[in-house]
């Protein structure tokens, strides 16, 4: 028993000195790595670090497509698990976040720092607000002295230390049905990262159910979700309610060793959806049903005798 508490306490220890820095810089520290009028910024992270860091933001129009052409955080000599990085930004509003990159050297947003609660702002100015599922965006940097913080853990707990474990995933949706107020219909998307989060990507359609059906190839613990095709802003996302009658976001979907899923979101909308009566009115068909079909293997909407494709258009 003696052994165990030993270890354990051993062990707690160990966790500890990893968790904490065991000194923490100053702006006077700093002083050298940057130039009058730069954003510096230092960082401490907890979790483990194996590739390359490099800060992403306003600084570079948030261009994600050359990590060798990003700044990138370096060690701080003297205080073992900070990184520091400085650039030149003159935009309005300074932001940026810091992103791990994968063992090749690739860009994925899995691995940029975690939500606003794993953040702790030491000394400086930049304001961290909560923003889409296990992120936090980071706005609002002063130039006056370097920004100082720890980082708890990266999204979600992502890390690219570890292995890998890459599936071939099939998804199948089960779509709202529902028009906007000129009564157009909207086709549902995947998106996720699988594809960097870059687009909404849409699927095939099951004749027979009409559930959308995505193929991608993506890693364990990878992240998915859904919105209209062509939405550019996420400002038509599929939306749930929840048991008060609020409507809120489908939230990201993480991926597991499961490689084929079935989504059930029928009782949703998507954000520009009207209730079913003001988007009849508004096509002159007050008391009309609609119904989704296929015809020569697209889905149309059936209306009164007539088909219409998803943007409102007739089809012959």
């Amino acid at each position: 028993m003696k052994k165990i508490s030993m270890f354990f306490a051993a062990l707690v220890v160990a966790v500890a000195s990893f968790a904490a820095p065991a000194t923490t810089p100053t702006k006077n520290d700093l002083a050298d790595f940057y130039e009058p009028g730069q954003l510096c910024v230092c960082i401490y992270f907890e979790e483990e670090v194996c590739n390359d860091i490099v800060f992403i933001g306003s600084y570079n129009g948030w261009d994600s497509s050359n990590p060798s052409a990003m700044a990138k955080f370096t060690p701080l000599e003297g205080f073992e698990g900070w990184y520091w990085v400085a650039v030149t930004d003159a935009s309005e509003s300074i932001e940026g976040k810091p992103v791990q990159l994968k063992k090749d050297g690739s860009f994925s947003w899995d691995y940029q720092g975690g939500d606003a609660d794993a953040w702790t702002l030491i000394s400086g100015t930049v304001n961290i607000v909560p923003g889409y599922s296990g992120e936090c965006d980071l706005k609002g940097y002063s130039i006056a002295e370097p920004v100082i913080l720890t980082c708890a853990y990266f999204k979600n707990h992502n890390s690219p230390c570890v292995a890998e474990v890459y599936h071939d995933y099939t998804i199948r949706l089960t779509a709202p049905f529902c028009a906007d107020a000129e009564g157009n219909y909207f086709d549902a998307a995947i998106i996720g990262s699988f594809n960097g989060w870059s687009e909404g990507v849409a699927g095939e359609i099951d004749e027979e159910t009409l559930d959308y059906i995505y193929k991608f190839n993506d890693k364990e613990g990878g992240e998915f979700k859904f919105k209209a095709l062509g939405d550019t802003d996420w400002s038509n996302q599929i939306q749930l309610q929840n048991e008060a009658g609020e409507w809120y976001d489908n939230p990201n979907i993480k991926l597991t060793a499961e490689t084929e899923v079935h989504i059930d979101y029928s009782a949703g909308k998507f954000t520009l959806c009207v209730d079913n009566e003001s988007a009849v009115e508004n096509v002159e068909a007050e008391k009309a049903s609609a119904v989704k079909v296929i015809k020569n293997g697209q889905m149309v909407i059936e209306m009164n005798g007539k088909f219409f494709n998803i943007l409102g258009a007739e089809v012959k």
